[in-house]
């Protein structure tokens, strides 16, 4: 899994937190408001079976969660269908469900999603939003 910030934010610090759900949990992660969860000591966060990645200002504008990390592992473990690609982004954002919101993305894992021979799944972090560079199955 690859995050990539948009040069529009290489001035800016913005952390990306990687989270495994399953099917059952879904639902509520979907509906989540995003302005409580990036909020300090928000429950939901720090419950989170996350990875975060912190892109600091000046710093890389690309962060890996390498297939071998043992986080994958975890994840399967406790079958997760889905990585939410969740981003403190700058600015104002008006809690939406789901991917409706600028802040969370919501990946299904089931490679029946995802073009023949997809290894990585990548995306890019812009101000606005998010987007999925991976190619979809067609």
């Amino acid at each position: 899994m690859v995050a990539q910030l948009d040069d529009s934010l290489k001035q800016a610090s913005v952390l990306v937190d990687l989270v495994g759900v399953n099917a059952a949990n879904l639902p509520r992660w979907e509906n989540y408001s995003m302005k409580k969860y990036w909020e300090d000591n928000d429950a939901m966060r720090k419950d989170a079976d996350k990875k975060t990645l912190n892109f600091v200002s000046g710093q890389s504008l690309s962060q890996t969660l390498e297939a071998k990390d043992p986080k994958w592992d975890q994840w399967k473990s406790k079958g997760v269908t889905h990585i939410l690609v969740l981003a403190d982004l700058p600015g104002t954002h008006v809690d939406k469900p789901g991917s409706q919101d600028a802040r969370r993305l919501v990946l299904p894992l089931d490679e029946c999603h995802w073009a023949k021979k997809t290894s990585k799944l990548s995306v890019l972090v812009k101000r606005s939003g998010m987007d999925v560079l991976t190619p979809l199955r067609q």
